[in-house]
């Protein structure tokens, strides 16, 4: 009796030491999890000078960021999130906008 107690014991801490560190891994992280659901604009500037733009990608609201993010890529490979708020930043998502839809 004895020995089949101590043979169900080790039983158990076997699975136990199994099948706990890979319920860790069922899971993702949760900072991974965060970072899905998370705008890519986490500060936006309002004034920048067109010169320095080079390109302008939107990012349309979704289940990932509930706002319009509006992305310059400027002409030394750095970026920069506008402010979709500012008028002159309207204007070019207008202007993006119905070039899309043409």
């Amino acid at each position: 009796m004895g020995r089949l107690l101590l043979s169900a014991s080790f039983q158990f801490l076997f699975l136990f030491m199994v099948l706990i560190p890979s319920t860790r891994n069922a899971l993702p992280p949760r900072n991974r999890r965060e970072n899905r659901n998370r705008c890519e604009c986490d500060h936006v500037t309002s004034s920048i000078s067109p010169s320095l733009i080079s390109s302008i990608h939107l990012i349309q609201p979704g289940s990932h960021c509930n706002v319009l993010q509006v992305i310059a890529v400027l002409k030394d490979g750095n970026k920069r999130c506008l402010d979709p708020a500012a008028q002159w930043v309207k204007r070019i998502v207008q202007v993006l906008l119905s070039r899309e839809n043409h």
